[in-house]
């Protein structure tokens, strides 16, 4: 059997940076006792928070009243000797941010093994749902992803989403902004950096045309512009590059070749 992601030898060398130099905590600010694989690191961990964040010191001699009545590791090693033993084996601090972002791999690593294993569980389970484990498995994934994305909502609520717009164009300074050339679409911030906006209308309405007046128009201010089409060039490769020298130019086309 597969065991979960992990990597015991990073956990040791982070907790023992951690150790030497409190001041690490402030590098690995994501991190959680919830990355480390290993039960008693994670009790580590925490015990280190909990000093740290109340001003003091967390070194081998400072935890000793945390784990005092802990069990032994083994016979010859208790979890008060295990504390002097990480912070021997650290020699450096200059890693502990590599270390740490591969312990958030890791322990995101592990999470969408455990979201695997709940829907193997939930298909498997006479009488449950198909559709309630799959909602299961979207709710986990989009836990993971906000996790991985801080700041980035994976998903919207229209409420949510309508009220963002409206304090977007309320404290608009015009940064975020990319000119289109057309007056009514940027009055509104129609396009902003960083965002996907999408131009819907029914057929033949002119979104194409639309849109390869803004692809243009960004083009002149000297913006990278890829414009992709499902249906121009199908029958005519060339006819992108002919709409577009027809809007430069202001050359009607012939609409037998569009």
């Amino acid at each position: 059997m597969l065991t979960a992601p992990h990597n015991i030898e990073v956990e040791r060398a982070l907790l023992g940076a951690l150790l030497i130099d409190n001041r690490v905590m402030q590098k690995i600010a994501a991190v959680t006792a919830a990355a480390f694989y290993d039960p008693l690191h994670a009790q580590i961990f925490e015990a280190c928070r909990l000093e740290i964040d109340a001003g003091r010191v967390a070194d081998p001699i400072t935890l000793r009243g945390f784990f005092s009545t802990h069990p032994e590791i083994n016979r010859d090693l208790s979890v008060v000797k295990y504390l002097g033993q990480l912070a021997a084996e650290a020699t450096t601090t200059a890693n502990a941010s590599s270390y740490a972002e591969t312990l958030l791999g890791l322990a995101t690593g592990r999470k969408l093994v455990d979201i695997a294993a709940q829907i193997d569980a939930g298909a498997r389970q006479p009488g449950r749902s198909h559709v309630e484990t799959a909602n299961s498995a979207v709710q986990g994934i989009d836990e993971v992803l906000a996790a991985t994305r801080t700041g980035k909502p994976t998903r919207w609520t229209f409420e949510a989403g309508t009220a963002d717009l409206i304090d977007t164009l309320a404290n608009d300074d015009g940064r975020h902004r990319v000119v289109t050339g057309l007056a009514d679409l940027d009055g509104v911030g129609f396009l902003r950096r960083g965002q996907l906006t999408i131009l819907a209308a029914r057929p033949s309405m002119g979104k194409s045309a639309v849109g390869a007046d803004i692809a243009l128009n960004v083009g002149r201010q000297n913006r990278g512009v890829l414009f992709i089409s499902l249906e121009m060039g199908v029958r005519n490769p060339s006819h992108c590059g002919h709409r577009f020298r027809s809007i430069a130019d202001s050359i009607p086309m012939i609409a037998d070749s569009w």
